[in-house]
């Protein structure tokens, strides 16, 4: 007999119901499994989520006002160009700010597509006024609901506004600082801006991963990737959430300046190897029948485009800061991102070794810098990376290990999670997800809608909400008065 967990049901009761479901199928094994883990997870985090509630809205806030000053400090590196005769470099600053911005406008208008002119006009004067990232802050703070309409939920939205800005802005803004002091600008603001911008990027990085493992719907929807940090372990989850900061920090550092290295023989080379780079990561997706991205988006051609930005994104992303949630299937699956964050180190030393030789060949007039100082801070920064990622798997627990060595891709994930779950509420999440990943069980998704849509309409359970009704799509309804009868209530 199976034990399902409940508010009655004890450890011991618990671990029967275990082994009678090892004796049943596979699916039996992991149904049995996911709850379990769903059950020990909501006893850990109702627990837990005082203790962490004040920590969480103080690093939102901080987090949103730290993207604000970068901004503010790129405005001020801009001038500093412009005063010592760098217009190169002051319309590159100028260039990321402005692409940072469009690409922020674009998230806000696929986000609010469905809404009404006001609201996307509203939303997009937050972004002209450099205000979004504390209104999106004070947005999943006040614990804001995904309105009916909406791509994504506000917290989605706000990790997706950060991403954009760590992309096209902090990233591109590090590397052209390193440039700008390789190529002899080594003042003391050059370099205190620089170390700004590489702290700055790191903890937007850190904190996307970190926000997103911790949150209590990501742990009910996926216990089998979320739960990094052991929330039940104060002094682990400090250590672990600075190791995620001090990896996406050596990983920027070095890459930037290898670029910077690089950029001095050739920017030609550079622009070349990036784009290889690029283009091997699309490669891949397409390759795995991957490479369209979760949210669901109706236009075939917009989904493909936002896509294709989306993959470029993270994989720039993930070369220079090492993000964590890269691991996600969504993403590019843990087994890429650890070749990422393991061969980083190699491509960097290769840069320096390629500058050393130029400079020598070529006998460069001006400041250069010397083999010790180039392999001693490349060299010193790839050993702190390999001591921190082998640090995070040490204190992460086992069963997280495998997520940094999966190769398991977003419609196996989106599929095997809806065999995994039995209640309705946690199947219906499908809907949130592109039709294209979970097309290999849209027939059973239509077979399980159906038979429960007219009971859900008649009882009215909690979670049968308008926006659940709104996410339905009408293609997978099958008889026309149960469609019109679910729009009615919808409208109501």
């Amino acid at each position: 007999m199976q034990v399902h967990p409940g508010p009655g049901n004890s450890p011991d009761e618990l671990d029967k119901g275990g082994v009678a479901e090892r004796r049943g199928s596979f699916s039996e094994r992991m149904s049995g499994s996911f709850r379990r883990i769903s059950h020990q997870l909501t006893v850990s985090l109702t627990g837990l989520k005082q203790n962490y509630l004040t920590f969480a809205t103080l690093a939102l806030y901080f987090g949103a006002g730290l993207s604000i000053v970068d901004l503010l400090c790129d405005f001020a590196m801009v001038r500093e160009y412009i005063l010592e005769g760098k217009q190169g470099y002051a319309n590159a600053t100028i260039a990321t700010i402005l692409t940072s911005l469009i690409g922020q406008m674009v998230v806000v208008a696929i986000q609010n597509s469905k809404m009404k002119k006001r609201v996307q006009l509203r939303e997009m004067m937050f972004v002209v006024l450099l205000v979004k990232p504390g209104i999106d802050a004070y947005r999943v703070a006040s614990g804001s609901k995904q309105r009916p309409g909406s791509k994504v939920t506000p917290h989605n939205e706000f990790i997706y506004i950060r991403a954009i800005e760590l992309f096209t802005e902090c990233i591109p803004g590090t590397v052209i600082q390193a440039m700008a002091i390789v190529g002899g600008q080594d003042s003391l603001v050059a370099v205190a801006s620089l170390t700004s911008s590489i702290v700055t990027a790191a903890l937007i990085s850190a904190s996307i991963s970190v926000e997103k493992d911790v949150d209590k719907k990501c742990r009910e929807d996926s216990p089998l990737f979320y739960g990094l940090l052991p929330l039940e372990s104060k002094v682990k989850t400090v250590a672990l959430c600075f190791l995620i900061m001090l990896l996406a920090m050596c990983q920027l550092a070095s890459k930037a300046f290898a670029c910077a290295l690089c950029n001095v023989e050739s920017s030609f080379i550079l622009v070349a190897y990036l784009g290889a780079d690029i283009a091997f990561a699309i490669i891949y997706k397409v390759a795995l029948r991957d490479f369209m991205y979760w949210i669901p988006i109706d236009d075939v051609s917009v989904s493909f485009i936002m896509s294709f930005v989306e993959r470029v994104a993270m994989k720039v992303v993930l070369d220079f800061t090492g993000m964590l949630q890269a691991r996600h299937p969504y993403e590019y699956g843990g087994g890429y991102f650890s070749m990422t964050v393991l061969t980083t180190p190699i491509v960097c030393l290769y840069f320096g070794s390629r500058y050393l030789t130029y400079v020598e060949d070529e006998e460069v007039q001006g400041a250069t810098f010397s083999s010790e100082l180039v392999y001693g801070a490349i060299g010193g920064m790839a050993v702190l990376q390999i001591i921190t990622l082998a640090s995070i798997l040490c204190l992460v627990p086992s069963n997280m290990r495998s997520t940094f060595t999966s190769f398991q891709t977003g419609s196996t994930f989106i599929c095997d999670r809806f065999h995994a779950t039995e209640t309705d509420k946690e199947k219906m999440s499908i809907f949130g997800d592109n039709k294209v990943l979970w097309a290999p069980v849209v027939e059973e998704v239509r077979q399980w809608l159906n038979d429960g849509l007219l009971v859900w309409m008649e009882e009215e359970p909690d979670w049968f909400d308008e926006f659940t009704r709104s996410s339905v799509p009408d293609w997978l309804v099958d008889d026309e008065e149960t469609l019109k009868k679910l729009r009615a209530a919808e409208s109501e």
